[in-house]
């Protein structure tokens, strides 16, 4: 039964993160085959983490998700939804089962989840290099049809940092060819990834990698609050001191968008937002969420509208996420948030380091984070990569 199990993840991993799949509602049907297959392989820990404590939040928020979506569409979509909202965190559940796995078991998931990002980054660069504008994946209307383009570059530009922490704190092991070895094809993706985020010319992610990159030299778990807000101020200052370089060489590259992204980021460094056209969208966006959670802070304003092209309408920035979840839900999305910490609180112990985390957590003030790619790769593929790859 553990094999069938293992079979249904992989089917169902795949389906959910190629981006050239387009999105099949087939899906669930896989993963509940997976649940079922793993509830009867993995009685206890599946029994045992369905009745955590922890998990009391996010049943009590699907409660609320289910029956204002029954509100707003019928019972089969609001049963749907309900399932989506499943799949959406399962990768919490898919990791405690992985735990207690063989290795192989969890090398072979390891592997497939790797060779699906780099069959997700190749068609990307593919696109990139036959695309005649020069905005990277910023302009791929069509493209962005298919899942899980916009997660891509995000959890890429959290898995490169998170990439570097273990390599600057890796222990000392007598197999050093092997080590080595290892610490080599490392970095070799990362200097693969960190092209492909620039390529991409999505200045967030941009941001985020380099904020990332200089928290994972620094850190250190009692001092994080501190470290995070000095690694931002560190890189916003060597864009601010190198801003004209950084653009002649983003122009040289036909890197528009990247360019047009630091005339930005200038403008608000030297007090000028106004001029900076995507920071004033993103602030009255974020601010148009704020103010719709304080007029509807009970219950939000999900159940006034049925689908996303309505959510404007009513206050709906749909740009920063955890704001965003306030306006929708209300007090019911703080249920959200609390599931969320407890899980990561629950997680982090055996992953030994919170950087990703932290990386997500910030990134939800600014971009959209909850989709499964994301998901997945902060809260099953890179705590996989610590066990499998750098053996913690």
């Amino acid at each position: 039964m553990r094999w069938i199990a293992a079979f249904f993840l992989l089917v169902y991993l795949a389906m959910q993160l190629l981006c050239i799949l387009p999105n099949d509602n087939r899906r669930q049907i896989v993963f509940f085959m997976w649940f079922i297959c793993s509830y009867s392989a993995y009685t206890p820990v599946v029994s045992k983490t369905l009745r955590m404590k922890e998990t009391v939040p996010l049943y009590i928020f699907c409660l609320f998700y289910g029956v204002t979506m029954m509100y707003r569409h019928d019972v089969v979509y609001s049963v749907s939804a309900v399932l989506s909202m499943f799949e959406l965190f399962s990768p919490f559940l898919m990791y405690r089962i992985l735990r207690i796995e063989t290795s192989f078991m969890r090398r072979i998931v390891f592997l497939a989840i790797t060779a699906i990002v780099i069959a997700n980054v190749t068609v990307c660069y593919i696109y990139m290099n036959f695309s005649i504008t020069h905005y990277g994946l910023r302009d791929i209307e069509e493209f962005m049809e298919y899942k899980n383009t916009f997660f891509l570059v995000y959890s890429v530009a959290i898995l490169v940092p998170f990439i570097i922490y273990y390599l600057s704190h890796q222990e000392k092991t007598k197999k050093k060819w092997f080590k080595n070895f290892k610490t080599l094809i490392a970095l070799g993706a990362c200097l693969i990834l960190i092209l492909f985020i620039l390529q991409a010319q999505f200045m967030t992610a941009i941001v985020l990698m380099l904020t990332g990159g200089v928290l994972a030299f620094v850190y250190k778990r009692r001092g994080a609050l501190v470290a995070v807000p000095i690694a931002a101020a560190l890189v916003l200052g060597l864009f601010s001191a190198f801003s004209d370089d950084l653009i002649r060489i983003a122009d040289n590259n036909d890197a528009t968008a990247v360019s047009s992204r630091i005339e930005e980021l200038q403008h608000i460094l030297s007090n000028n937002a106004e001029n900076a056209d995507d920071y004033s969208i993103r602030q009255d966006k974020s601010q148009s969420s704020l103010q719709t959670f304080i007029e509807n802070p009970i219950i939000g304003v999900f159940y006034k509208y049925k689908d996303m092209n309505e959510a404007k309408h009513y206050g709906i920035g749909n740009h920063a996420e955890w704001l965003d979840t306030l306006a929708k839900y209300g007090l019911f999305g703080i249920l959200l948030f609390v599931f969320i910490y407890k899980a990561i609180k629950k997680q982090r112990l055996a992953v030994g380091t919170n950087i990703h985390y932290i990386l997500f957590g910030v990134l939800g003030f600014l971009n959209p984070v909850l989709g499964f790619y994301l998901v997945c790769s902060v809260f099953l593929y890179m705590p996989l990569l610590n066990k499998v790859y750098f053996d913690n």
